[in-house]
């Protein structure tokens, strides 16, 4: 047999033995590298895809919660007692039927929920609310594809506000609530503290109507605006913007709780326009003492003070005096129809009007001396056009009873007439003598 040395294994290449050895280790080993390589890639991104799907299931899983329906059958289980711990076992829909449960493969086989547990500390204020607390829903997730590092997030938490019975210790109210890196924003009073869902803020409810709706059972009400500027104008103030998106205090409106220390319009209420500045004429100003100023009044002397023209569209009621330097009615020809002459004698009509003296027995009304004037049930019997009732109580057209007067001097002016033309007649033939027949 023909033995060669290693110089002798040279293939059609001209390579040797030991040189096609070495290539085919680096090719090996540069395979490795590269198959390294990818696997590492892949963790990486098996990693970001991990973070990001399990942050995003816990953010669903809070809006869900946030019904307080699927709050209430997710944890109908549990027992409240401080510090303990209850297992569970699936994130329920409103009917109960099972929507997140643990051991399940989520975010396209991303990960599991390996664990959910449940552990209750009282409320801040157990002397005012002594059923009501805060929850923490805590999420164990679990890689499911191999990731670059730990393949288990960090625990995962969910604040919960809850209100127990008081014999029992089982939760009868429960609601989801912010973030819990931002800490648990809560009210001492009411399961639904601040809800946001489809771009709608909640504030005391959790299905809110508006970009933001504010439900408060609160004798304060559900909104308090307080300030403390450093001039001696304005002590707080609420702005209702325009439509110019760069300048939106621009062309707004202004409520204003106004400071003017020492001044008749001291802690005034006051709605007033802005552009550019506050407007010198304020639509309407409420001083404390309830006087209420329109169209540039800003000290009202009376309950109410309007600076300009008033129209009234409906029925004006007055239990005091009404004082004017001049009153007129509208009388326009063009808006009045069925116009007919009073043909009939109105003097004997008016010789059953009985006038009286007389006061008011209602004491908002008694201006402590005796009145002048007619009994609306007397009016009523005669010229029953001129009654008007309202609340059961009679008034009389004057301005009508003016126009029954009018006809009754007519008709006195005819008789005088007639009168006038007998007695220039009975003179005349006096003058004249006896006649002589």
């Amino acid at each position: 047999m023909e033995t060669k040395n290693c110089n002798q294994w040279r293939g059609s290449s001209g390579m040797s033995l030991p040189g096609v050895m070495v290539a085919v280790s680096m090719v090996g080993i540069l395979a490795m590298g590269v198959a390294s390589m990818f696997e590492g890639m892949t963790k990486s991104q098996n990693m970001v895809e991990f973070r990001s799907r399990g942050d995003n299931l816990i953010e669903e899983i809070r809006a869900h919660l946030s019904q307080t329906k699927a709050c209430m059958q997710t944890l109908s289980h549990v027992t409240l007692s401080t510090g303990a711990e209850t297992a569970v076992n699936d994130i329920k829909n409103v009917d109960g039927s099972p929507l997140y449960a643990i051991n399940t493969p989520y975010g396209g086989n991303t990960f599991t929920i390996a664990r959910m547990t449940f552990n209750y500390t009282p409320g801040d204020t157990p002397s005012s609310t002594p059923n009501t607390g805060q929850g923490v829903l805590t999420f164990q997730v679990v890689a499911q594809k191999k990731v670059a590092g730990v393949s288990t997030l960090a625990p995962k938490m969910i604040g919960i506000r809850v209100v127990k019975n008081p014999s029992t210790g089982a939760i009868i109210e429960c609601i989801s609530l912010s973030k819990m890196t931002d800490g648990i924003w809560q009210r001492t009073a009411n399961i639904n503290d601040i809800y946001y869902g489809n771009g709608l803020v909640g504030i005391g409810l959790s299905n809110p109507q508006a970009l933001l709706h504010i439900h408060s059972e609160r004798t304060q009400g559900a909104l308090i605006v307080s300030g403390f500027g450093d001039d001696n104008l304005t002590h707080s103030a609420l702005y209702l913007g325009g439509e110019d998106e760069e300048n939106l205090l621009d062309d707004s409106w202004v409520i204003a709780h106004k400071k003017l220390v020492g001044a008749p319009m001291a802690g005034a209420f006051q709605i007033q326009r802005w552009d550019g500045g506050m407007s010198s004429e304020a639509p309407m100003t409420v001083l404390k003492n309830m006087n209420v100023g329109l169209a540039g009044v800003f000290e009202p002397t009376t309950k109410l003070d309007v600076g300009g023209d008033t129209r009234i569209r409906g029925g004006l009621t007055a239990d005091g005096t009404i004082t004017a330097p001049l009153v007129v009615g509208t009388s326009d020809a063009r808006l009045k129809s069925h116009v007919r002459p009073i043909v009939e004698s109105v003097l004997d009509a008016i010789g059953s009007i009985v006038p009286v003296r007389f006061r008011w027995s209602r004491p908002s009304e008694n201006l402590g001396a005796d009145q002048i004037g007619v009994l609306a049930q007397n009016i009523e019997d005669i010229f029953p056009e001129l009654v008007r009732e309202a609340n059961n109580i009679k008034s009389v057209d004057f301005s009508g009873m003016t126009s029954i007067l009018i006809k009754g001097v007519q008709e006195l002016r005819t008789e005088n007439q007639q009168l006038r033309e007998r007695l220039d007649k009975l003179e005349k033939q006096m003058s004249m003598g006896p006649s002589k027949e």
